[in-house]
C-alpha cells in the first residue's frame, strides 16, 4: 500500500509512502520490502539502480543502499541530486546557501562549494555553480569534481552546458 514517490530507472525498485510518513524501498511486483527510509518526503534512485537518496522534512538527506535498505551517510540538505553516472551526489543547503558534495561509493562528503547547482558534465569530472551578487549580477563557477578545486569563474556568463568530457563548455553572454 501507499503512493509511489520514485521508481528506478529500469523498474527494479520503487520508493513507495507508508502511513507514517517514511518512504520504504520495495519490489514493485512482490512488493518484498528492503527498508524504510527514516522520515522520508522525496527521494530518488542512482542510475545503476544501487543506492536511493531521501530527503525528510527537517532538512537532512540520507544516501541508502537499495538491495538491504542499509543507511550509508547523512548529509545536510533539503535538495538533492545524483550525477549523470550516480557517483557524486549533491545536496542543496538553503541555510548556507551552499551544496555538499558527496562520494556515493565511499559514502564520504568531499567538500562543499557556494551559490546553486546550475550543471555537470556527463562524465561527472566538471560541474558549475551560480551564485547571485547584490547587484543583480551572477557569477558561475566551474569545479573540478575530483577535488572541488574551481576551475573557471565567469561573470555575467552563463554555463549552457558541457562537452561529455567535460573539458569544454558553452557559455552565454547576458545581454
Amino acid at each position: 500500500t501507499g503512493t509511489v514517490a520514485a521508481r528506478s530507472s529500469k523498474g527494479k525498485y520503487v520508493l513507495v509512502t507508508d502511513y507514517a510518513g517514511n518512504l520504504a524501498i520495495r519490489d514493485p511486483l512482490t512488493y518484498k520490502d528492503y527498508g524504510k527510509c527514516i522520515g522520508g518526503s522525496t527521494g530518488y534512485f542512482s542510475p545503476d539502480e544501487k543506492n536511493a537518496i531521501v530527503t525528510d522534512n527537517k532538512g537532512i538527506t540520507r544516501l541508502y543502499e537499495c538491495a538491504t535498505g542499509k543507511e550509508i551517510a547523512q548529509m545536510k540538505g533539503s535538495s538533492n541530486s545524483f550525477s549523470y553516472h550516480g557517483d557524486l551526489v549533491f545536496s542543496y543547503d538553503s541555510v548556507k546557501n551552499n551544496y555538499a558534495v558527496f562520494d556515493r561509493k565511499k559514502g564520504t562528503e568531499l567538500g562543499s562549494v557556494s551559490g546553486y547547482f546550475s550543471g555537470i558534465s556527463q562524465d561527472a569530472s566538471r560541474f558549475s555553480t551560480a551564485t547571485s551578487e547584490s547587484n543583480g549580477d551572477t557569477t558561475y563557477r566551474i569545479y573540478d569534481a575530483s577535488n572541488l578545486k574551481p576551475l573557471h569563474e565567469l561573470k555575467n556568463q552563463y554555463v549552457s552546458g558541457f562537452s561529455k568530457d567535460g573539458k569544454r563548455f558553452l557559455k552565454t553572454v547576458k545581454g
